[in-house]
């Protein structure tokens, strides 16, 4: 058995889109480190705003863990 922890509502997409919305953010390459190494993480460069987003994320999102029952 394996286990996921996933966000169930809102979607991360709908929570990033809101983000930006309410605080009115424009977005540019210069708000993010740039990739290295073939990376698939997205980070904000500004610390403040790393502490924003995840304040923001807490708040709203709903996270669960999945099993999955291999055969």
């Amino acid at each position: 058995m394996t286990t996921t922890y996933r966000h169930t509502s809102p979607r991360f997409r709908d929570i990033v889109r809101d983000f930006v919305q309410e605080f009115n953010i424009d977005i540019t390459r210069d708000l993010f480190v740039e990739s290295e190494d073939m990376q698939y993480v997205t980070e904000f460069v500004d610390h403040d705003l790393v502490a924003k987003f995840q304040n923001y994320h807490t708040s709203r999102a709903n996270l669960e863990i999945f099993k999955k029952y291999e055969r």
